[in-house]
């Protein structure tokens, strides 16, 4: 029997999986490397690779597994729209579970770029160039302040 013609729960759970990792992959991906390259991307740029992340996600896995890639939707929908009791809290784990490895693939993947590129820079540490770091910042009443 093909496998891909009959969706059983497990199959359903991996594009849950998939499918909320790589929302958080490619947004959470982009605003971790906008910041340690310091290439700043506006807030529509941003706005697009997200929503492109979440139509690429839905793609993915509304044929399989309905597409919902976030938990707070899966509840819904069993309390409102009658979805299966049973792959409530499979399609749970599964979606925390997805966010969870991606997003520590990111911080391995930006922990290794951060290394190299503190490594090879040659910035002094009390010179205001601006160098990897991560900044601090301060909200006043009505000024944004960046501390590096």
């Amino acid at each position: 029997m093909n496998i891909c013609s009959r969706k059983n729960i497990f199959q359903q759970c991996i594009f849950e999986f998939l499918g909320t990792g790589l929302i958080i992959f490619f947004g959470t991906g982009f605003l971790t490397a906008s910041k340690l390259t310091n290439f700043y991307l506006s807030q529509y740029e941003m706005s697009f690779i997200w929503g492109c992340a979440v139509s690429f996600s839905i793609y993915l896995s509304i044929a399989i597994s309905g597409a919902h890639l976030n938990p707070a939707i899966t509840i819904c929908f069993w309390l409102f729209y009658k979805f299966n009791k049973q792959k409530v809290l499979p399609y749970i784990i599964s979606q925390i579970s997805g966010t969870f490895f991606f997003n520590v693939n990111i911080l391995y993947i930006s922990q290794n770029i951060y290394i190299v590129r503190k490594t090879t820079s040659y910035c002094s540490r009390n010179s205001r160039e601006p160098s990897i770091s991560f900044n601090f910042l301060r909200l006043s009443s009505k000024k944004l302040y960046i501390y590096t």
